[in-house]
């Protein structure tokens, strides 16, 4: 007869994010039947160290670990490749049971300063249609044009 292996359960898992101007991402986790939850980023799970860690109890005594690490512009200058940097936790219950989180995605945001095609001024006829044509400078997340009238 096998032994019962209680499996953990994600509550919250992380989430591909940007990072914006040297402010870091936080990445969460969240999980019931488990006693602790650890972060691989890259291939190399992060020190506990760098983990900050708590927990919850509901109303019916069920006890929620959550785990947390902060992702900052210098990790991922000294280890990002083309598809970005890379990061899932793992939960262990108590039982031996473990699960695997999905994986977050982190990117550093940026946006060029020039336009590749600037919008040109254009005259039209009330109640005409006009053609107003721009192409964003690039960035990521790829930019989005908006026009202001």
């Amino acid at each position: 007869m096998q032994p019962f292996v209680e499996q953990p359960q994600f509550l919250l898992e992380p989430k591909s994010s940007f990072i914006i101007e040297n402010r870091p991402v936080k990445l969460e986790c969240k999980a019931i039947r488990t006693r602790q939850i650890f972060f691989n980023c890259d291939n190399k799970w992060v020190p506990e160290h760098e983990h900050t860690k708590s927990t919850e109890t509901n109303d019916k005594g069920v006890i929620t670990i959550i785990t947390s690490i902060d992702i900052t512009t210098e990790q991922l200058d000294s280890q990002l490749d083309s598809n970005g940097y890379k990061c899932f936790c793992q939960a262990w219950s108590a039982t031996g049971g473990t699960l695997k989180s999905r994986t977050a995605t982190i990117e550093i945001a940026y946006l060029d300063k020039i336009f590749e095609w600037e919008p040109l001024r254009t005259d039209s006829v009330i109640s005409k249609s006009a053609e107003l044509r721009c192409r964003p400078p690039s960035g990521n997340p790829y930019p989005k044009v908006r026009y202001v009238i």
